[in-house]
């Protein structure tokens, strides 16, 4: 099942963990954001995470556009509103998002005068809330980016995030044998038990699951697209995203986690 050899990559991964996160644009944007305003810009990083699908440009891009636009004004519920209103990146089902910020509006100012950063409470409200699981993309997405923010301000994280399973991290999932099925069978039927097996083994290595969405996912950009040419391919595309963040063990993780060319 490659397990073992998941396991290595990584353990080799976990020592970076910080600078892979702090790397990730989407970081750099939240980090801008939140040195400006504080723990105050928590309400419109976690609205706008939860709004963040079917988007016209890259995710990167669009929380660029984010970060500009709250860096000129102050974090509220109703700012982030017009922002979704102005964005040019956001702007598929955009009535639909908009309702869904109105939906979480109460959540949302109540979360700017938390005291404390624990990211399970965060989940239970946005889960009561929205009426969901809880483990739903966008939702564990939300998590990912408060966290973010957190870090931002050197607070103390409470609680965990499971692995967002998007397109990547299914090829992942599939590249490295943790299940063996095509990647839109883990997004869709499997997906529930992809972010089960990646928390078992995260959990076995050492690392908390809100780690691995940096160390897997911002490496494999480009990774599907590379495996339907070969496996070859797809691992050299890997170890040239690894190098491009300062991994010296590129190769080895390529080999490790890059087992079959799933297209």
């Amino acid at each position: 099942m490659g397990r073992e050899e998941i396991k290595e990559a990584l353990s080799i991964l976990s020592k970076y963990i910080d600078h892979m996160e702090e790397k990730d644009p989407q970081y750099l944007w939240v980090s801008k954001v939140a040195r400006k305003h504080g723990i105050k810009a928590l309400p419109v990083v976690v609205g706008n995470a939860l709004v963040s699908y079917r988007l016209s440009g890259t995710g990167e891009q669009y929380w660029e556009e984010f970060g500009k636009y709250f860096l000129k004004y102050e974090p509220s519920v109703d700012s982030l509103i017009q922002f979704i209103k102005l964005s040019k990146y956001n702007k598929v089902m955009k009535e639909q998002k908009l309702k869904r910020i109105e939906k979480v509006r109460k959540t949302l100012i109540e979360l700017a005068d938390m005291r404390y950063s624990n990211l399970d409470l965060i989940r239970e409200r946005l889960k009561r809330a929205l009426k969901a699981k809880g483990t739903e993309k966008t939702l564990v997405f939300a998590l990912k980016m408060a966290y973010y923010l957190f870090k931002s301000l050197g607070v103390n994280v409470e609680g965990d995030v499971e692995l967002p399973i998007d397109s990547r991290i299914a090829t992942l999932t599939c590249s490295s044998g943790l299940i063996d099925a095509n990647v839109e069978e883990i997004m869709s039927k499997r997906r529930d038990e992809a972010i089960r097996l990646w928390s078992q083994v995260a959990h076995e290595v050492g690392i908390k699951t809100l780690h691995l969405d940096a160390l897997l996912w911002l490496p494999a950009k480009g990774l599907r697209k590379a495996l339907c040419k070969g496996l070859s391919y797809g691992r050299e595309v890997l170890k040239k995203n690894l190098e491009e963040y300062g991994i010296e063990e590129a190769e080895r993780i390529a080999s490790l986690i890059v087992r079959r060319a799933c297209c």
